[in-house]
Parts: C-alpha cells; sequence; structure tokens
C-alpha cells in the first residue's frame, strides 16, 4: 500500500509541477525563485513534457481502468492492500491541487508576475480588473476601474456589466454612473433603466449637440418620449409627437410609448390614423387604440373591441391583447376554441398557459399532453416539466429516446424538483445516446463526488 501511495503522490506531484510550467508559460512570465528569477530553458521544457506523459499514464492505469491493484506490486510480490476507491482518489487530487492553485496564487499576487502579463496591455489589463472585481463580489470597484478609464478605452461592454451587478446590488447611484457610460453607444441596453434611475440626465445627453451623431435618430425618439413621460412632462411629449409628425418622422412603433405617455391625446390621434392612415398600418393602430382606451380605466370598452375582432376570426395578436386586459375572458374563449378545434396546437398551447397561470396546473398539464400528441415541441415538453417534473419525465420518455438533449433536460428539471435518483438515471441514458456530450459524464461525475452537478467551480 504505501508503494501506491507514494506512486499516487508522485502522479500528483507531476500534475503540480505540470500545472506550475504551464501557468508561468502562460502568463509570459520568468518563474521567481528565492531571491532571483530564471527564464525556463529547453531543458525545463522538456521535463514538463516527460511530467505530463507521466501523469497520463499514470491517470490512464488507475482511473480509466478502475483498478489500481494493476499500479505496483509489493516487494515480495504479494498483492497490495485493497486500494481507495477511484471517487476517493479523485476528492484527494482535486483538494490537493485546489492547495496547490492558491499557494501559487499568493506567490503569483506577491511577485511581478501580473505586471509583466500586462505590460503595454492597457485594454488588457483594465478587462482582467473589471472582470476580476466583478467575479470577487465587488461591483463598486469594477465600477471605479470602468470610471476611470473611459476617457481612453471603449468601455461600454464592461460599464454595462458593472451597472446590472452594481443594480442587483441595491447600488442606485453607482449603477446610474455606469449606465451613462453605456447610453451613447447602446441606447437600447439601458434606455429603461434610465427613465427609472435618472431620466433628467438621459434627456440632457439626448439633447447635447456634441452627442447627435453618436445617439441614432430611432433610439433619440424613443429616449426622448420615454424620458419626458418619466419626468411627468405630459405637455412636452406631446409637442414632440405633433412636431415629430408634421414632419414625417414619427415612427409607427412609438405609439406604444405615446399611449403609455399621454392615453388620451394617443387615443384622438390614433382614431384619427385609422380613419386617414394606409391600410395596411390600421391594424396596428386599432391595437394601440384598444390599448389607450384600457389605460384610461375603461376596459370594459376596450375588451368589446377585441371580442368583435376575434370573433371576425382568430388572430394571435388580438388573442395577446384579450389576455392583458382580460385574462379571464380570454381563458374562456380558448376553451370553447379548444373544444371545437381539438386538433389546432396553437389554441392547445395558448390555452394550456393560461390555464397554468390561473393555477389551473393538472388541466394544463393535461392541454399540453393533448398539443404535444399533434405536434412534439421542446418548449412544451419544457412547460410539462416545470408543472410536474415526475409525470413529464413519463410522458415524455418514449418520444425522445434517441434525443440526449432532451433526456439531459429532464434530468435537470429531476434534479431540480428533488429526485436525484431519477435524475442520474436520465443523464446516463442521455450519455449512452451520446458518449461525446461531456456535460451529462460532468454532471454525473459531480454528483458521485458529492458536489452540485450544476456548479461549475
Amino acid at each position: 500500500m504505501d508503494v501506491i501511495k507514494n506512486r499516487f503522490a508522485s502522479g500528483v506531484l507531476a500534475g503540480l509541477l505540470l500545472g506550475a510550467g504551464i501557468g508561468w508559460i502562460a502568463f509570459g512570465s520568468p518563474v521567481v525563485g528565492t531571491g532571483r528569477a530564471e527564464l525556463l530553458d529547453t531543458e525545463s521544457v522538456s521535463r514538463i513534457a516527460e511530467l505530463e506523459g507521466e501523469l497520463a499514464q499514470l491517470r490512464q492505469r488507475v482511473i480509466e481502468q478502475g483498478d489500481v491493484r494493476n499500479v505496483e506490486r509489493g516487494a515480495d510480490g504479494s498483492a497490495p492492500a485493497e486500494p481507495a476507491s477511484v471517487e476517493t482518489t479523485k476528492r484527494v487530487s482535486r483538494d490537493a491541487i485546489d492547495a496547490f492553485l492558491l499557494a501559487e496564487l499568493d506567490r503569483l499576487l506577491a511577485g511581478d508576475a501580473i505586471r509583466l502579463r500586462f505590460a503595454g496591455d492597457r485594454k488588457g489589463l483594465f478587462e482582467f480588473l473589471v472582470t476580476t472585481w466583478l467575479a470577487a463580489g465587488r461591483p463598486e470597484l469594477a465600477c471605479s476601474v470602468v470610471l476611470a478609464c473611459a476617457g481612453e478605452l471603449d468601455v461600454w461592454k464592461e460599464a454595462l456589466a458593472a451597472g446590472e451587478a452594481l443594480l442587483a446590488a441595491g447600488n442606485r447611484t453607482l449603477a446610474t454612473e455606469a449606465f451613462l457610460l453605456v447610453f451613447a453607444r447602446e441606447p437600447y441596453r439601458v434606455m429603461n433603466h434610465l427613465r427609472d434611475l435618472a431620466p433628467d440626465r438621459a434627456l440632457a445627453m439626448l439633447d447635447d449637440p456634441s452627442l447627435k451623431d453618436q445617439i441614432a435618430f430611432m433610439p433619440r425618439i424613443y429616449g426622448r418620449i420615454r424620458m419626458l413621460a418619466a419626468l411627468g412632462r405630459t405637455d412636452d411629449v406631446i409637442a414632440y409627437v405633433d412636431d415629430l409628425s408634421r414632419r414625417g418622422d414619427l415612427p409607427r412603433d412609438s405609439w406604444r410609448d405615446i399611449v403609455e405617455a399621454a392615453p388620451s391625446f394617443a387615443e384622438s390621434r390614433l382614431r384619427a390614423l385609422i380613419e386617414s392612415g394606409p391600410a395596411d398600418d390600421r391594424p396596428w393602430y386599432e391595437l394601440r387604440l384598444v390599448d389607450a382606451i384600457d389605460a384610461q380605466g375603461r376596459t370594459a370598452e376596450a375588451t368589446a373591441i377585441v371580442e368583435k375582432k376575434l370573433a371576425q376570426g382568430f388572430d394571435t395578436l388580438w388573442l395577446d391583447s384579450l389576455i392583458k386586459i382580460a385574462p379571464e375572458k380570454a381563458l374562456r374563449y380558448l376553451e370553447d376554441r379548444s373544444r371545437q378545434m381539438p386538433g389546432d396546437a396553437l389554441t392547445l398551447n395558448y390555452y394550456a398557459k393560461e390555464l397554468a397561470s390561473a393555477g389551473r396546473r393538472a388541466e394544463a398539464f393535461a392541454t399540453y399532453e393533448k398539443s404535444l400528441a399533434v405536434r412534439f415541441e421542446s418548449g412544451i415538453a419544457s412547460r410539462l416539466l416545470e408543472i410536474d417534473a415526475v409525470r413529464a419525465a413519463t410522458v415524455l420518455s418514449p418520444l425522445v429516446q434517441r434525443d440526449d438533449e432532451a433526456l439531459g433536460n429532464i434530468g435537470d428539471a429531476l434534479w431540480e424538483a428533488g429526485h436525484p435518483a431519477l435524475a442520474r438515471s436520465y443523464w446516463e441514458h442521455a450519455l449512452r445516446v451520446d458518449p461525446s456530450d461531456r456535460e451529462w459524464k460532468r454532471k454525473l461525475d459531480r454528483v458521485r463526488a458529492g458536489a452540485d452537478p450544476f456548479d461549475d467551480q
């Protein structure tokens, strides 16, 4: 047994030395010794390659074969004592490597490796600092780096990541500063954030002549309407919309924001557009008119318009409108339609979704089953798993026997629902279907090691 331990320890040491060598090469840094630094020479590189081969052989014999008794026999030719399990060996190896990596991190931080790695690479160092502070849970420090470099570097991606992290942490002040750095470059990504956090400052940017060429025409229109509405400047919204209309520059899609900002004004303008506007645009204006009527509290009137449209013919746009303003009536409409058209998968899917929203989960599950019988859709399978993972697994299994992704997804849902044994069986099935898919093997390995299969760390 001592011989086995010594050989295993040698293998681990080889792996650690290999990791050390490759790590320093990757950083492009000299190896730091006690009191001096020496560059890796040809002999050192050759030795690293030898260690890599030795470690690969040991892994081949111990892990792949799963029988450490073949590694070495005693001096007297007798068989060694019963070895530790492969799982135990992996845990010991992982702990040793973790300890080594942390020690190497301390050594790296204590030396000049990072400075040497990023010498002359301002953008690379900037990205490294921001991503590291974010990963460490310090978005305020990430933001300080972003703000300091905003004048010299293109920082919008890092600013967006920092802003989202700051907002999640409740730091609205710094999140605002980060989002403002994004606004000129990618206005749609942060427009709603700034509407809630700092509409006055966002509006000032939209009106700034020096930014005219940076913020495109369309987002400038949407942004100005939203910021004015957020500031309660309804009269300014109306004047701006009328001015755009006179110039023929008002985008049709902007009526969603106009309805939200000034529903009464929007109603009158939309009625005029329905009467005199292009015929192709009329249905779209009618949908926004319903929104404007509903926004003024006249829900019954809005509902009657939608029901009349649906009576003339099924249309998912009008159905979505009815679901939004009168969900109970939409549910009754879908119930009647599903009886009349039991083979229409689209109707069944809508009906099942509304049943689930109403808390009628058992009926929703049964309706989704009917839809699957008409046409298999992965989205429907996902909804079944959300409602009842165990029952869904029974229903879906016969349909996905050769689909490793679908089998694995069933396993994921079962694990999340608290059925680990069933989850493992589906991951194993998925791995048999596609042995090259590392996702299922990784999850199974982590479960066997007593770890969370969804934790990549």
